[in-house]
């Protein structure tokens, strides 16, 4: 979390950032794939550039309250 502490400034006063990813480089994507979804990950992305390449992008789902 940042704290802006300049008095002049106007706005928000707190800006609360988050960026988070984790690479996980797998020898079988498709297998890695379907583990994470089969633990309730969301798929979000599934691309390929080439035949050398592929991202996969999986978002863990919020858990129930």
């Amino acid at each position: 979390m940042v704290q802006v502490t300049d008095v002049n400034r106007t706005g928000a006063g707190i800006v609360d950032e988050k960026l988070e990813v984790v690479v996980i480089p797998v020898a079988d994507v498709d297998r890695a794939k379907e583990f994470y979804l089969s633990l309730g990950w969301r798929l979000d992305a599934d691309r390929a550039a080439g035949d050398s390449f592929r991202i996969v992008q999986e978002a863990w789902t919020e858990l129930p309250v």
